[in-house]
């Protein structure tokens, strides 16, 4: 809206100020036609009255010429006629207002004394040859400066319009900015899940897929398990990408940790599951925390070689905290590059929540903990 009022100011000035000169010239020489036959010097009135209708025309464009050109009329007209024709005080009214709307500070300290000198002028003439006193020359002055106010306050009212247009347009920037952002993080999110659960099913199968090449020449009777642990891991990738792609902003939800385990056990690894307290109506965090529990036993199979891992949560009022501890060798690295841990680390500081991980001090193994804060409208109730 802003930048149509704008707009629609620029528009009419455009044509205003060409009309009002075109009328304003037009008005002076029908005046001095109708008395031509009481002052001389009517050529050089006429030249001037058609003067001060161009200078009104070239005053939105160019301020000081028009303001110079209209001052000069009332100077010429003052000297030649005595009075100026009612034409050129219009036009030292519209310069008036032009200077405080339009003008530069260059053109308001040369135009404004150029338009006083003028009104001196008259007011010399006139009070010379006796035709008016002193004091009614305070009258031009006040109607020049109240059109001078005028066009000031249409000035501020502009720069408020053209504020308020910046603002919005910033706003709207920000808003792009903050969208643009919050895609990425979305981005971020999926890329983040797809991580998970393909790091996930396809860590089961692999390991399982091992154990059944291993066994194959010594035990045969022993691969149907295995080969049924990697049928069941892959179902479960595939029921787990279909959910997440489904819904991606409900990613794990009504999942439970103890889901998690079948697999691992499957691998041969013993896994106890610990778990106190009542889940938090919070859904993220409940997801959350599965997420981090899917990670770290991922990272076991993958990298830790451990026999056993034991799995605590402990649902506070204020606090869920999440610890699994395995066996297994401690110096692995997580997830290769350590992009599981990253990925850890980032869901629980999108909470405010944070990650240890780590060798264990109590033994030989690996163990991660998170802890994470439960918002207040998902603490549950005694």
């Amino acid at each position: 809206m802003a930048d149509e009022v704008l707009d629609r100011s620029r528009r009419w000035t455009r044509y205003a100020y060409p009309l009002a000169g075109f009328a304003l010239g037009g008005i002076g020489v029908v005046q001095l036609m109708a008395e031509a036959s009481s002052f001389p010097w009517l050529g050089l009135n006429l030249i001037a009255a058609l003067v001060n209708g161009c200078s009104v025309a070239l005053l939105r464009r160019q301020t000081l010429v028009g303001t110079l050109g209209v001052s000069g009329v009332i100077a010429v007209m003052a000297v030649t006629r005595g009075v100026p024709v009612f034409a050129s005080f219009v036009g030292a009214v519209f310069t008036a207002l032009t200077i405080a709307r339009y003008g530069s500070a260059r053109s308001a300290l040369v135009g404004y004394p150029a338009l006083v000198a003028a009104t001196a002028v008259v007011a010399v003439r006139e009070v010379t040859a006796g035709t008016d006193s002193l004091f009614n020359v305070v009258y031009p002055i006040v109607y020049f400066g109240g059109a001078g106010l005028l066009g000031w306050l249409a000035r501020q009212r502009a720069a408020q319009v053209r504020a308020a247009a910046e603002y919005a347009a910033a706003l709207e920037r920000e808003r792009v900015y903050l969208a643009e952002i919050a895609a990425a993080q979305e981005r971020t999110k999926i890329a983040r899940d797809l991580h998970d659960v393909i790091s996930h099913g396809v860590s089961l199968m692999v390991v399982q897929a091992e154990a059944a090449r291993e066994v194959l020449a010594t035990g045969p009777e022993h691969v149907g398990p295995a080969l049924d642990a990697i049928s069941a891991a892959g179902r479960a990738a595939i029921g787990d990408l279909g959910q997440m792609l489904g819904v991606l902003r409900r990613t794990g939800d009504g999942a439970h940790i103890a889901t998690l385990l079948a697999p691992v056990r499957a691998a041969g690894i013993t896994v106890d599951l610990v778990e106190t307290g009542t889940p938090p109506d919070d859904q993220a965090v409940r997801t959350v925390a599965y997420r981090i529990v899917q990670e770290a036993l991922t990272n076991t199979m993958k990298h830790g070689r451990a026999t056993h891992v034991t799995v605590r949560v402990e649902y506070g009022r204020q606090i869920v905290l999440v610890e699994v501890l395995d066996d297994g060798v401690a110096g692995g690295t997580p997830d290769g590059g350590g992009v599981g841990l990253v990925g850890m680390r980032e869901r629980a500081e999108a909470l405010g929540g944070d990650v240890e991980a780590g060798p264990r001090t109590d033994g030989p193994g690996f163990r991660v903990q998170a802890r994470l804060p439960v918002p207040a409208s998902g603490m549950v109730t005694a």
